[in-house]
Formats: C-alpha cells, structure tokens, sequence
C-alpha cells in the first residue's frame, strides 16, 4: 500500500498525568491526533492540565477499568466512537497511555499509514486450554469475579453487590448460551493495534449484526486480548498484518518489563515496529534520551 490519509491515535490512560502529556505532545509534532480516556478510577483533571498544551481530546464517556475485564473493551468502544466522529483519519492506533515512538515522525506516520490493518490474531483450537477464557462463563468486572483484591482482606472482600444482582437473568441466559459451544472460531493476540477505517466500520457493523456478540465477551476473560482479534479471522474480509504493532519486552522481570534506565534502550534493538511499552513517568531521561537520537536521525538524513 502507499502511503495515504491520516492517524489518529486511541489512548487509554490509567496513571501517570506527565508520561501521557509527553505522549501526546510528541504525537502532536507527528501530526497524529489523539483521543484518550482516562480510567473512571482516576481524576481527570489532572491528565488534562498536563496535556494542555496539547490536541488531545479527552473523550466523557469514561469506564472504572478492571484487569481481564470487559470494561477494557468497553472504553476502547468509547474510544472508537469518539474518534470515528471526530476525526477524519484513515487508520486509527489503539495505544497504552504508558506507550512511546521509537521512531522518527516520518517513519512512525509512514509504517502505519502505508500498512494494512495490523493485529495479532492467532487461532485458538477448541482443545487448548486458554479457549476456555471465552468457553465458560466469567464474572471479570464484579467484586466477586475481581483478578485483584488489592489491600483489602480477600476473605470478605469478594462478595456479590446489587448491579451484579440486577443481572442475574442476563446471566443466566448467558451461562445457557455458553453451553451450545462458542460459534465461531476464536483468536488471540495483542491488545494493542492499528485498525484501518473500513476494517473498524467492520468490526462496528459485527457488533450490530452478531446479536450475540457482546454478550460471549462481556462474559469471558481477559477478552480485551480477543474481542476485535476474533472479528479478523470472522467477519473482516480486507487483509491484515498478523502481528502486534506495540513492542513489549517479555523476556524479563518485571513482566512487561519497564523502561528504567538509559541503558534499557539497547533492547529496542530488536524492535521492528515504530512504537513501544511501557516506559514510566518516574524515568522522563529515557524518552529524552530516546528523542535526542532520532532527533539526531533525522537531521542526518
């Protein structure tokens, strides 16, 4: 494909105001629009006056995100919602806000730009163990399902609440659902990719016309990592790059690892996209160091 149209980026955000607003200004210089949200759990005025400075726009409709939680979807749907109505953009990146170029801005513009749709969506045979994540039925956004407790004493922590009760029908229309086998084949991979704007019109009309859809997912786990990947190997008929377009070292401790330290750049050596995670607020000398050498980059060229 050559290069043509324009990038809008999807943000979601759940700490650190001044990584986010580094994040976005470097964005602004590359001519990519941003849309981010901000998990519910967090005050948003403080994102918003980092990133003032900035074209970022903080979408409203904000969610209480939960790890291995349908409300990761849901606030990517959000995203999508806002950033198809506002912008223009022929492909649109889905991003941590703890993400960072690793590139200059004409290489990161043009690697998205001149692709397809990249997203990882590996197949999932029925026999494997990680299909059972959408097979059986979870609880992943409820106190009683929560993958973290946190401080609180797990013994009493995990019990059921009123809105878990007003769904007990839905629920258990659900569980009988699960029990006639998943439809249709089922993929993983990456959160994290980029969505051209007909494949993301795809995925939309899916949703509308698979009743079902929504409600296999709302009820699995971890289904972030499922969701649009299953809609690739399903309903998406336009080509796309099998592979995330996010670098992730999984190789060491802490996993994902994190960006420290100046030297931790070295492992960007084997990076064959144009952006990567995570990086931390506490560390702002990394991105420096990072921005002088493609701003060196590109003056050489």
């Amino acid at each position: 494909m050559t290069q043509e149209g324009s990038l809008c980026a999807m943000i979601l955000a759940h700490h650190s105001p001044a990584l986010l607003a580094r994040l976005v200004s470097r964005l602004d210089d590359f001519g990519v629009s941003c849309f981010v949200h901000v998990d519910a759990k967090e005050e948003v005025e403080s994102f918003r006056r980092e990133c003032a400075s900035s074209d970022a726009v903080f979408i409203e409709n904000r969610i209480a995100l939960n790890w291995g939680g349908f409300s990761i979807v849901s606030a990517t749907l959000n995203l999508i919602e806002a950033a198809r109505e506002q912008s223009q953009a022929t492909h649109f990146v889905l991003m941590s806000g703890d993400s960072y170029p690793v590139s200059t801005g004409a290489d990161f513009v043009r690697f998205f730009l001149s692709s397809p749709s990249i997203i990882e969506a590996k197949l999932i045979p029925p026999h494997e163990k990680v299909f059972q994540r959408v097979a059986r039925l979870y609880l992943p956004d409820s106190r009683i399902g929560s993958f973290r407790s946190g401080t609180e004493d797990p013994s009493i922590g995990r019990y059921i609440t009123g809105d878990l009760v007003d769904r007990l029908a839905e629920i258990s229309q659900v569980f009988d659902m699960k029990l006639c086998g998943f439809p249709w084949r089922l993929a993983k991979g990456s959160q994290w990719w980029c969505l051209t704007r007909t494949a993301l019109d795809a995925c939309l009309e899916t949703i509308g016309h698979q009743r079902d859809y929504l409600a296999w997912f709302r009820y699995s786990s971890v289904p972030d990592e499922s969701f649009f990947q299953t809609m690739f190997l399903n309903f998406v008929a336009e080509p796309f790059i099998n592979r995330p377009p996010v670098f992730t070292v999984w190789s060491r401790v802490p996993r994902p690892y994190i960006f420290r330290e100046i030297v931790d750049l070295r492992l960007l050596e084997t990076c064959k996209t144009v952006l990567a995670r995570k990086f931390s607020g506490a560390h702002l000398d990394v991105l420096d160091e990072l921005d002088a050498v493609h701003a060196s980059k590109h003056r050489g060229g």
